[in-house]
């Protein structure tokens, strides 16, 4: 997949495959080597861009959004602030983390918390894994969490351990979040960014 999208990525001038090797790429461990321990965070550097993430487009047409370090940190703290945290927190990633599921690893991680990541859309593993790995918190658009509320296996699911299940990126139906309020419990919690 990265060779056929390589040349139409020019600014590109560093690739880094995760999880083995690739030709004109460096290994995660041959990337590392490259750091120094000894290197420190620029203070001033806070409002650097620190990434771009694309919106759901659900006031108008999807863009792409610069957040600055600054940014991070402060979303961060009113995430912590404005959201249910108890324990050491597990965060289950299912929509892309370059949106708003990917934003909202920071608080989870500011806990020392761990982030278990999906690699398929699968709601009946979802909602397995809620259960399995006593996911506290996740992030799904409402189209998927009505893919969940259609599931089987949801009712018969343990989810006590969820204390945040936020949703964002389009409208909910007022009557299917009240379904989800009911069936997964009072832990839904609508993000717009």
């Amino acid at each position: 997949m990265v060779e056929q999208i390589r040349d139409s990525l020019p600014a590109v001038h560093t690739w880094v495959c995760l999880d083995g090797e690739t030709p004109g790429s460096l290994t995660l461990d041959e990337f590392l080597a490259r750091g120094s321990v000894d290197e420190r965070v620029d203070r001033e550097a806070v409002d650097d861009v620190a990434m771009i993430v694309g919106t759901g487009g659900t006031t108008g047409r999807p863009k792409g959004v610069v957040l600055t370090g600054t940014n991070l940190e402060t979303m961060t703290a009113i995430t912590l602030m404005g959201y249910p945290f108890t324990g050491v927190p597990t965060y289950l990633a299912l929509a892309p983390l370059t949106h708003a599921a990917g934003v909202l690893c920071f608080p989870i991680l500011s806990h020392g918390g761990s982030i278990v990541i999906m690699r398929a859309p699968d709601v009946g593993e979802f909602i397995a894994n809620i259960e399995k790995r006593h996911v506290t918190h996740t992030f799904l658009p409402p189209t998927l969490i009505y893919m969940v509320l259609g599931h089987e296996s949801l009712d018969r699911a343990d989810l006590s351990s969820l204390q945040c299940f936020w949703y964002g990126g389009a409208p909910m139906s007022v009557d299917r979040l009240g379904e989800a309020l009911e069936r997964i419990g009072p832990v839904m919690a609508q993000l717009f960014g």
